[in-house]
This record gives C-alpha cells, sequence and structure tokens, in this order.
C-alpha cells in the first residue's frame, strides 16, 4: 500500500496541470470567467509583490554621499567591487599581454610624477587614506587597435590608461594632468558604487540586470567563511562555481562598458578635478584645450562613420570619449564658461600659485 500510495502521489504530481486543463474546459462559463478573475487577481498582486520587494531593497541601499550630500543608490559595497576590480585586472593583463610600456618609458614616467604631484599635493583634503595615497601607478597600454581607454583599479591603485589617450595630450602636462585628475576624481567621490546613477528612469531592466548579475558575481565567488556555515551540497552548488561566476562577472563588464557617466557625476568629477589641479598649480586653462580635442574627435568619427560601422565597434574605439561626456556639448560648455573658470583661476590664485601667463 505504502509503494501504491508514492505511485499515486507521483501521478498527481506529473498529470496535475493536464487534470487541471481538463476540468477547466469541463466547467461551466461562470466558472471560467471566475477562475480566470481569481487567476488574474493573483498574478497582479504577484507583480506588485516583486516591485515593492525591489523598491524596499533599493531604498534600503539608499545613502547620503559623503562629499557632496547626494542621495544615491549604492549597488556595490567594497568587497564585491574589489572581486570585479580582480577580474577586471586579470582579464587585462592576459589582452594585453606584452602591449604594456616599461616602467622606463618615459609616458609612464611622467604620467606618474603627474599623479604624485595631485595626491601628494593634495592628501590633506583627501579624507580616504584607504584609496588615496602616493603608493598610485600608471599602467599604459600600447594598443595595436588604437583604442581611447582608461580604467582605475581601486583595490590595487592602478591608473590603466591606452598610449592613444595618452597622446591625445600632445606631451602637454598640464592636458595630461587633467586627464589623470579627472579619473582620480571619480576614484575619491568613489563613483564606482553607484552605476545605477548613469541609468535613465526608462532603464529599468538593464539596472535589475545589474543589481543580480554584481550580488551572483559575489555569490558564485569561492569564499571560505560560506564554506564554513554552508552543507556540502549548497558549499559545491554556491561556492564553488566559478563558471556560474565569470558568466555573471562578463554579464556586468559587458554592461558597464556601454554605460557612460551621467552628466550630474561628471560635473561634480570635473569640479573636483579643477580643485586637485588648482592645488597643484597646473594651468586650469588647458583644460579646455583637451576638452575640445575629444570632441572635436568625437565629431570627426561621426562624420566619417558610415552604416556598415558598427556603433559598437566605434563606442569601444572612443570608450573614453563616450564614457566621460566628451560626446556631447555639455563638456566642452563647462569650460568655456567664463563664470566658472573665473572661480577656478581665483581658487588657484587662494592656493599660492603663480599667475597663469
Amino acid at each position: 500500500m505504502k509503494n501504491l500510495s508514492e505511485k499515486n502521489f507521483l501521478f498527481r504530481m506529473i498529470l496535475w496541470r493536464p487534470v487541471a486543463i481538463a476540468e477547466w474546459i469541463e466547467s461551466s462559463r461562470q466558472e471560467k470567467i471566475n477562475s480566470m478573475v481569481f487567476n488574474g487577481v493573483q498574478y497582479v498582486i504577484f507583480i506588485f509583490a516583486i516591485i515593492i520587494i525591489h523598491i524596499v531593497f533599493l531604498a534600503s541601499m539608499t545613502k547620503k554621499h559623503e562629499i557632496t550630500d547626494r542621495y544615491f543608490i549604492r549597488l556595490l559595497p567594497d568587497t564585491i567591487n574589489e572581486l570585479y576590480e580582480q577580474l577586471l585586472l586579470n582579464d587585462l593583463l592576459v589582452e594585453y599581454d606584452g602591449k604594456f610600456l616599461q616602467s622606463s618609458h618615459k609616458s609612464i614616467q611622467m604620467c606618474d610624477k603627474i599623479l604624485k604631484k595631485l595626491i601628494e599635493t593634495n592628501k590633506e583634503y583627501i579624507d580616504d587614506e584607504k584609496h588615496i595615497d602616493t603608493t598610485w601607478s600608471t599602467i599604459i597600454i600600447d594598443d595595436d587597435d588604437e583604442h581611447f581607454y582608461s580604467q582605475t583599479i581601486c583595490s590595487e591603485k592602478f591608473l590603466i590608461l591606452t598610449k592613444k589617450l595618452v597622446d591625445l595630450c600632445d606631451d602637454d602636462e598640464h592636458q595630461l594632468a587633467y586627464l589623470i585628475a579627472h579619473s582620480l576624481s571619480h576614484v575619491i567621490l568613489k563613483h564606482y558604487r553607484e552605476p545605477l546613477s548613469n541609468l535613465r528612469p526608462t532603464q529599468i531592466w538593464k539596472g535589475l540586470c545589474m543589481i543580480y548579475s554584481s550580488r551572483l558575481m559575489w555569490i558564485f565567488h569561492p569564499n571560505e567563511l560560506l564554506k564554513e556555515k554552508l552543507t556540502n551540497f549548497f558549499r559545491f552548488i554556491i561556492t564553488s562555481d566559478e563558471w556560474a561566476r565569470d558568466i555573471c562577472y562578463e554579464k556586468y563588464r559587458k554592461m558597464l562598458s556601454k554605460m557612460n557617466y551621467s552628466e550630474t557625476l561628471e560635473q561634480e568629477t570635473d569640479r573636483i578635478a579643477m580643485q586637485l589641479l588648482s592645488r597643484a598649480c597646473f594651468n586650469v586653462k588647458r583644460v579646455e584645450k583637451f576638452a575640445d580635442k575629444c570632441h572635436q574627435l568625437m565629431l570627426s568619427r561621426q562624420k566619417s562613420t558610415t552604416e556598415s560601422v558598427d556603433h559598437d565597434n566605434q563606442r569601444q574605439e572612443l570608450h573614453y570619449i563616450y564614457e566621460h561626456g566628451h560626446n556631447n556639448d555639455e563638456k566642452c560648455n563647462r569650460f568655456n564658461d567664463e563664470k566658472f573658470m573665473k572661480k577656478i583661476i581665483q581658487f588657484r590664485h587662494e592656493c599660492g600659485c603663480d599667475p597663469i601667463e
């Protein structure tokens, strides 16, 4: 009888849906209407429950920025960001193997000198000794594809630039100083924590994908603490599946590579960058020249682009220009704004720097 009972239960599980459909067909018209209404209400309640759960989750991650007093959704804790940067750095080392400039190269020495000067002259104003100190160094990729690309690895204190992007500065230390100060300012403001701030309200699905891919990337990463707390079965599923972790990482990296910093984040980054430059007594007027070159480069590529050229390939080539807002007019207008530049020059003068010639 026990075996028969288990067999009947198994049959009931297998035939549940076909039997339910047959019963629905045989039911009366009123019963069908009632069933459809009931199921519809259930689905609506389920959808609203999912929405409310996500709203509560996002609200719990809403923080007030320590520097700008702006409210933002903190998607990435430091632990998850460090994991992402570790995986990203490993990928970049493999992708550009043999294409890194030697530390003795002129461009590397120039960038490192500027980077250390910016940090040393601003260290008393930067309240983040964990991420910002003079141990930062520059890595330059001599890319055959000539991409305009930059990346900061906060956990390892690396600023990664392509030679094509450095060459855009024409060996002008003041333009190069802005390029470095801008990247450093994103680190000071910890913009890596809030990729959701760069999305439009209509990009809800992309935001959800970023939330889940970043969290799953961390969950699937081998973790000794979790191994101790989980049973053998879940330990194997959750903490050892690097294949699943890499899929989530690739998904997250791909989404970030197609994302531009919002105008709000770029404005506050440029304000901090100009302060860093002013305290280090760089010529802040040269920034306009760099921004204009980036914008003109973008316009020239757009004019020469044909329909056969893949937009994703162009975006990959001009990654820095897209990501940091040089593909629109706001950036150039900011540095052409006499009122804004007058304030920056006055601030530079108050820092005890010699007048700009």
